[in-house]
């Protein structure tokens, strides 16, 4: 690779291809390829539209052939590129893409990988211009330079590459299902807890109680309050000492105690807003975005209103209820209302019921689950690092394809 020619893609790539002509089109319906087709991470076609000639978007211009090389222009960090199958040629894509039909200069598989690399990546997003949505033309595609060593070294470097990204795809697919077995083994924990019960109702209509343990309202158990965002007008009531949670804290520590926010406010803030401090071990539950996550607080801590708050009375272990509340996320994602965002309301929330044992045996079954998950986490974040790895392999065997590496 090194020493290799560099040439515009332009120049190895055919310019015109076929427009599409609804009025003359053969049949009622199309293939139709827009952005939302293609899996970015995959790097191939996954969903295509099937739609009626007569509901043609205006967008849907290019016909496009079995090796032709799909582009994204918008967004181009996001690298939405693909490589069109056998079984799409003669498809419609939007001119969202920038089409590149490989000359016979070019092995397609070498300007694939290409396309797939972080340098064109970088490369291209560098010139992209627009606020909302930040796109380069197919001038600017075509105008990238690309290293071009002879046919047979393309051939061998789209091989080894094709293979290697294979291997790195198989890896991530059993990181997925491992991913899906640790969840798994989260919710079985919680079925074992709480004895296959779904320890939450919102009325009288709930699953019979586990021996020795009962149903009671929420609110008997507990204190419930809410938060509030005290006004973005006044400056000088932010970056105070008091840690104030707001959605992208709840989703970090969903199942942990939360010991520091990303943003604070201070008694000013307090004094001037329906905000108010709530003792360590309160108990926050999501209600908005992110329905169902819930964290306790490990200092005394004021939330945004997108939370409702328990602060838990004697008979009721905040670490317990915290752990009831994640084994019931999927009943409370039922209790949310909304067609865009969904909300769990106030009234609600106070009709909530719980079904729980004596405090001596909440404390022990909290105690029991904070050691499982404790255990689960680290296999969690073994896991995570293992994915993380196996994504990271695309790039760096690309960068290698391209600096002479392969």
């Amino acid at each position: 690779m090194n020493g290799s020619p560099k040439v515009p893609i332009g120049n190895i790539c055919d310019r015109a291809t076929e427009a599409f002509d609804p009025r003359v089109w053969p049949s009622d319906t199309f293939r139709y390829i827009d952005i939302s087709s293609i899996d970015s991470a995959l790097k191939c076609i996954v969903s295509p539209k099937t739609l009626p000639v007569k509901d043609a978007p205006s967008r849907a211009q290019q016909v496009v052939r079995a090796g032709d090389i799909l582009v994204a222009t918008t967004r181009p960090n996001l690298n939405a590129v693909a490589l069109v199958p056998q079984d799409l040629d003669g498809a419609i894509a939007s001119t969202g893409f920038c089409v590149l039909r490989p000359t016979s200069a070019v092995d397609a598989g070498y300007l694939f990988a290409f396309v797939c690399s972080r340098s064109f990546v970088t490369s291209l997003t560098s010139l992209t211009q627009g606020a909302l949505y930040p796109g380069v033309s197919d001038k600017q595609v075509r105008a990238q330079e690309i290293p071009l060593p002879s046919l047979d070294e393309q051939t061998r470097i789209a091989r080894r590459a094709k293979e290697t990204l294979q291997s790195a795809e198989r890896a991530r697919a059993a990181a997925e299902l491992q991913e899906r077995e640790v969840e798994m083994l989260q919710q079985s924990i919680y079925r074992s807890a709480f004895f296959g019960v779904t320890p939450l109702a919102e009325n009288d209509v709930h699953d019979a109680p586990p021996v020795t343990w009962g149903w009671h309202a929420l609110g008997e158990l507990a204190r419930l309050e809410s938060g509030h965002t005290p006004s973005r007008r006044h400056p000088e009531w932010w970056n105070g000492e008091i840690h104030w949670i707001a959605l992208p804290d709840i989703r970090a520590n969903d199942g942990k105690v939360i010991d520091r926010t990303i943003e604070r406010t201070n008694e000013l803030g307090i004094a001037n807003s329906a905000a108010r401090v709530l003792p360590k071990d309160t108990v926050v539950l999501s209600r908005t975005a992110s329905v169902g996550f819930v964290t306790v607080m490990g200092r005394p801590m004021a939330t945004s209103q997108d939370f409702v708050n328990w602060v838990c009375g004697p008979e009721l272990n905040p670490f317990f209820l915290m752990h009831l509340l994640r084994a019931s996320r999927r009943y409370l994602f039922t209790l949310a209302s909304g067609a865009i965002h969904k909300t769990v309301y106030f009234p609600t929330v106070k009709a909530l019921r719980v079904c729980v044992p004596s405090r001596s045996v909440q404390d022990r079954i909290a105690a029991d689950l904070e050691l499982q998950f404790t255990t689960l986490e680290t296999l969690k974040a073994k896991v995570a690092k293992q994915r993380n790895a196996i994504e990271a392999l695309p790039a760096a065997v690309l960068r290698q394809a391209f600096s002479g590496g392969l």
